[in-house]
């Protein structure tokens, strides 16, 4: 039976928010029937109550996807804000039927500023909270006094740091006191000394022993100058700011040189890309026998501006208990009676704020709907119930620029009578750890805040708004979520649970003011799905840690991207700690001196501590995270006194993916595997934004990533909304006029002189990576060609050329941002001064030759966009502009006499990725390509360090070189790279027990292990799975056609070779789901496939080979396209297709297919 199915708008299914007055609709025609389709269609919206609103009229059309609203038919009235409205869509088929399908949608508030939301404001807690033992970037200062007769004055830091006083939480299997200590000593006023001591950090580590010492006499320091003799008895103040791994001291306002430098690292594992050390941990001071130390303002603050106080003399209570302190206001005295005083304190305070709003409907409730957003996370509850299955809400973004909304409706939530509303919130993308600088947490805020609006509807007609606003709303900053952070984990106490219930712990919430720079961002409706629960996994228990240890490992089977969820009985006040890791330590001799083989491998989690703690109540339990996530396949529980039940211990996997909808099966199970690794990595890097690892301090959408990974993850689920939403983003982080005149740190991390860059930030810039922090530097053209290629990517795949719309000028004006980078010599090809070229290559092509290639080839994309939204005068300027640059492409690296890569390795050398990228991209003229391919197959056989078909291309290039083989006519070579299984390969990592790809070809090794790539290291991270497009559309065959975008009409042309006897896809489209399944005989002289075409699509068949006479049996619907028996064109329908060295047949198929 035929029917219409899928009725969405802007791809959404009965969206509630549409935030535009010109949405796009879609449908899908489902039917069995051979040759099915749509030949008119009709749209008609009304509002809620019937009033027409736009009647497209009857349109002669096969077209039901990305229907705009009001392109043809008649427009009674606009759509207006917040309106409720029905659409029906009939379609009139080739079979003479008429179907019809209604549904329903919302419009947003459209107004994307303030004004729209009837005076909510943005409120929250008044002060931050803080949570000691997960904080690594922060500032200590006060003004402090060492009285005549006192000699020192000593701060402690980071003392009893968890990590360290239980030896299955740390590498180095260390337990027992630790902290560090900084001390001011003016014994000798005239020679003042700072010292550094550090206890419990390292093996070595000494009270006595000083890890820094810093005087005049011993090193070059201008502390003399800081602290001068009659100063020494006085009042001074100290700044100690920690960066992670290192410390600048402030001393009356000047930092303190050792040396030259103001870097004192306390780490002793390094300073990048390792744990940070130490935490904020517990503080305080140690005080010599007989002396004192006097203290004032003693306060602990937020690294980045506006450095809110996170411990100030409100808090001294916490010193109160201490014997020999003395608190008077806002100071401290501390004695150091007869046998000195060592005082440390746990500084925490607070907890996650939790907003309520307490109100009464007064009549019957007809409809109840809720607009919501947060700077930071939330999650929303209603009279106790959670609303929605979203997690992470409102998502990544810019908050600067952009933040996005969600509506709900509520309606069956909200009651007659009295109702309570709560918003529990977390720092989340703008109050946390951001990216590999560590410096940048709080980037954009040191509070999360909540900006809502609800409509409660009445029976009576009538209606009443309620917003958030401090006069209305109360808040609790005591309960038992006592942080949430995505790198740092969840630190949640059971026993505050209660609290919530006490009302004296509730207090009026305050308005949240945040930077002036952050205070006008666009407030937009979500336009992609929430991040939410993909699946549950079970657990296997491998056993304890070590003997007596209490520490317990579990093995989830996959390495997934979520939260534990733990169910045990536990004590009051027990605490049990919950670590993660990608992978454990192998049995090899380093591991084994150290006694930590099969123990969890955390080095490459880096500063990220990805640790859940849990305080018990009393009794059976359950322990789900929700404001953090972790990358991880192994789980270690500490401090349970005994092992949890495995059936206990599960694994919430979290994704932006709805589903994988597309699937590729063989007859060869180990590239089963890698294709199951590919959708691993994807569902596990596709949370909010595309990451490039979900498990260390990164998380980062890098643009290089993206790209070369686009096709892939086309073709595995419905991506358009994810990289829709991730587009603004990248638009939002482009270079501006007002971020390089307002911005003293508008190149981050990557300033002037750095080893990577060359050049000046230049205004229309993409950067490396969105958001980008500040950082706009490109590490290259692979990089910020991502704002042109990624678009072209989704318009390819879906056809929508509302993408193209939402970036042209935005790509435009990275374009003509690059006119003005010409590459040295050239007059056509520009660069961006990267110096990272084809990341992680192992034959490592020049990078401005890789640079200058994807900017020739990016030209011509961007002509073919600006062509398909009716931009042609723009089209036909790019279209002369590739042109140019591909002849000079050819010039500058093509020897016309050998017809390859000219003999100068400075240029460009002859490489698996420099030959692939050349004729993936189709740059070479073609009298040179067989040339260039022919380079290529040798370097495929040749393969890496004696070891053939091996692969060794890099990030960028490793989605292309199968398919330049294949679509050159050398899909055995092809085959016999994906099907090796020496290292480097593809199957490498599966016959090593990947179940995910990995970020490097040398990741792990059985004889080298991880190649002292230890930190520099991710086990899931899709960039080499970009192999899955080779799959899909040569191995199985189901591929865009190159001259119809969207996949209305596709092309069948597997490639069947290798081992291979059998193999399957599906891939779900917006006109329904493709489906093929092939076989092939063992000597390879027969083939057979099953092919399915959805209603209202077509396909042009390429067989594998046409057998060597005519005979052939081919149905009269069927056009043949070439004389040759190999191409033909099949309208919608179940075939079977067939074909020898004698016989070609093509037939409707009666059976129904089932894969």
């Amino acid at each position: 039976m035929a029917r219409l199915t899928n009725l969405r708008i802007n791809r959404l299914t009965r969206p509630l928010a549409i935030d535009t007055d010109t949405p796009r609709f879609g449908w899908a025609l489902e039917s069995e029937d051979f040759n099915h389709r749509q030949e008119y269609f009709q749209i008609e919206v009304t509002t809620a109550a019937g009033d027409p609103v736009w009647d497209s009229g009857r349109v002669s059309s096969a077209c039901s996807q990305e229907i705009a609203f009001g392109n043809c038919g008649e427009v009674h009235c606009q759509l207006t804000p917040e309106g409720k409205y029905r659409w029906t869509v009939t379609v009139w088929d080739n079979k003479g039927r008429e179907l019809s399908a209604v549904s329903t949608f919302e419009t947003a508030m459209f107004a994307q500023n303030m004004y729209a939301w009837d005076g909510a404001q943005w409120i929250g807690a008044s002060r931050p909270h803080l949570d000691s033992h997960s904080l690594v970037v922060y500032r200590v200062r006060c003004l402090f006094r060492i009285p005549q007769g006192s000699t020192t004055a000593s701060f402690i830091l980071g003392a009893n740091d968890f990590r360290l006083r239980h030896e299955m939480l740390n590498e180095y299997r260390l337990a027992g006191e630790n902290h560090v200590r900084f001390s001011v000593d003016v014994s000798d006023p005239s020679k003042p000394a700072f010292r550094i001591f550090r206890l419990g950090y390292a093996t070595g580590d000494r009270p006595d022993l000083p890890l820094i010492d810093i005087n005049a006499g011993a090193c070059a320091t201008n502390l003399p100058e800081l602290l001068p003799a009659q100063q020494a008895h006085q009042e001074n103040e100290i700044e100690l700011i920690c960066e992670s791994s290192t410390f600048k001291v402030r001393i009356n306002g000047t930092y303190l040189l050792w040396n030259g430098s103001d870097i004192l690292q306390v780490n002793p594992r390094g300073v990048d890309d390792v744990a940070a050390y130490p935490v904020l941990g517990e503080v305080g001071f140690q005080v010599l026998p007989a002396e004192q130390l006097d203290i004032r303002n003693y306060e602990i603050r937020n690294y980045r501006d506006p450095q809110e106080a996170l411990f100030d003399s409100r808090d001294y209570h916490v010193f109160a208990q201490a014997g020999g302190v003395g608190i008077d206001g806002n100071c401290l005295a501390v004695h150091g009676g007869e046998d000195g005083r060592t005082i440390v304190r746990d500084p925490s305070r607070g907890a996650l704020p939790i907003l309520r709003r307490k109100f009464r409907a007064q009549r019957e409730v007809t409809g109840a709907k809720i607009y919501i957003t947060a700077r930071g996370i939330y999650e929303l509850r209603v009279n106790g119930e959670r609303i929605g299955n979203d997690w992470f809400n409102p998502g990544s973004s810019d908050y600067r620029y952009t933040i996005e909304y969600s509506a709900y409706d509520i309606s069956e939530q909200v009651r007659t009578g009295n109702n309570t509303l709560t918003v529990t919130l977390a720092p989340g993308w703008w109050a946390d750890m951001m990216s590999f600088m560590e410096t940048n947490t709080n980037f954009y805020g040191d509070r999360p805040s909540l900006l809502c609006k609800m409509v409660l509807d009445y029976s009576d007609g009538s209606s009443q708004t309620l917003v958030s606003s401090p006069g209305s709303w109360e808040v609790h900053t005591g309960g038992p979520t006592k942080n949430g952070s995505f790198f740092q984990g969840e630190r949640y106490d059971a026993r505050d649970e209660l609290s919530l219930t006490d009302e004296s712990r509730w207090g009026p919430a305050a308005v949240v003011m945040p930077l002036e720079r952050n205070a006008q961002p666009q407030l937009v409706s979500k336009p992609d799905e929430p991040v939410s629960v993909f699946e549950v996994l079970e657990s296997t228990p491998i056993g304890e840690a070590r003997p007596s240890s209490d520490s317990w490992i579990y093995d989830m089977g996959v390495n997934m991207v979520g939260v534990p969820e733990l169910t045990f009985d536990g004590r009051e006040g027990q605490e049990i700690v919950i670590r993660t890791a990608e992978v454990l330590y192998p049995p090899l001799e380093e591991y084994l001196e150290r006694d930590i083989d099969g123990l969890l491998m955390t080095e490459n989690l880096r500063e990220a501590m990805s640790t859940d703690v849990y305080t018990c109540r009393e009794g059976l339990q359950k322990f789900t995270p929700r404001f953090t996530f972790h990358g991880y396949r192994y789980i270690q529980i500490s401090g349970t006194r005994g092992p949890i039940p495995a059936a206990n211990v599960k694994g919430i996997v979290l994704s932006s993916i709805a589903g994988i909808t597309g699937t590729v099966s063989t007859s060869n199970p180990l590239l089963n595997q890698l294709a199951d690794n590919i959708h691993r990595s994807q569902i596990g890097n596709f949370l909010s934004i595309p990451t490039d690892c979900p498990q260390r301090n990164e998380r980062m959408g890098w643009l290089e990533s993206v790209t070369e990974f686009a096709r892939t993850s086309c073709f595995s689920s419905d991506v358009q909304k994810f990289y829709e939403h991730y587009l603004r983003i990248v638009r939002d982080s482009q270079v501006t006029e007002e971020i390089l005149s307002s911005k003293t740190d508008a190149i981050g991390f990557y300033g002037p002189g750095s080893r990577l860059f060359n050049g000046d930030v230049v205004t229309g810039m993409y950067p490396s990576y969105a958001p980008a922090y500040d950082a706009y530097r490109s590490w290259g053209t692979p990089w910020s060609s991502a704002g042109v290629l990624l678009p072209f990517e989704v318009y390819s795949q879906y056809g929508t050329t509302s993408v193209i719309e939402q970036s042209f000028e935005s790509m435009l004006t990275y374009l003509e941002a690059m006119e003005g980078l010409r590459m040295r010599g050239a007059k056509s090809i520009s660069i961006d001064g990267g110096a990272c070229g084809d990341w992680l290559s192992l034959d490592k092509p020049p990078y401005s030759y890789t640079d200058a290639s994807i900017y020739v080839y990016m030209l011509g994309c961007f002509a073919k966009m600006a062509t398909a939204i009716g931009e042609d005068e723009v089209a036909s300027i790019y279209q002369s502009r590739h042109a140019a640059a591909k002849e000079e492409w050819n010039e500058l690296y093509i020897d016309p006499e050998t017809g390859s890569f000219r003999d100068d390795l400075t240029l460009v050398n002859v490489s698996q990725s420099s030959c692939s990228l050349a004729l993936h991209f189709d740059l070479p003229l073609e009298k040179y390509s067989s040339s260039i391919f022919e380079a290529l197959c040798e370097k495929v056989a040749e393969g890496y360090a004696g070891r053939p078909y091996c692969i060794t291309t890099g990030l960028f290039t490793t989605p292309m070189i199968n398919l330049v083989l294949s679509d050159h006519g050398r899909s055995d070579l092809a085959y016999r790279m994906i099907e090796n299984t020496a290292f480097p390969s593809w199957l490498y990592p599966v016959t090593q027990g990947a179940t995910s790809s990995w970020e490097r070809w040398d990741s792990y090794t059985a004889e080298d292990g991880f190649g002292g790539n230890n930190a520099m290291n991710s086990f899931n991270h899709f960039s080499l799975g970009a192999v899955g497009a080779w799959l899909f559309n040569r191995v199985a065959g189901i591929d865009r056609d190159a001259e119809s975008a969207g996949m209305q009409h596709f092309v069948l042309h597997p490639v069947p070779g290798g081992s291979l006897t059998h193999a399957s896809a599906a891939v779900m489209t917006d006109y329904g789901r493709i489906q093929v399944q092939w076989t092939r005989d063992d000597e390879g002289r027969s083939w057979h496939c099953r092919l399915r075409i959805p209603a209202n699509m077509s396909a042009r068949i390429e067989l594998p080979w046409a057998p060597h006479s005519a005979h052939s049996s081919v149905p009269a619907d069927v056009n043949v396209v070439d004389d040759k028996n190999r191409h033909f064109q099949v309208p919608s329908g179940s075939w079977h297709l067939s074909v020898d060295q004698e016989l070609l047949v093509i037939e409707k198929s009666p059976e129904k297919f089932t894969a």
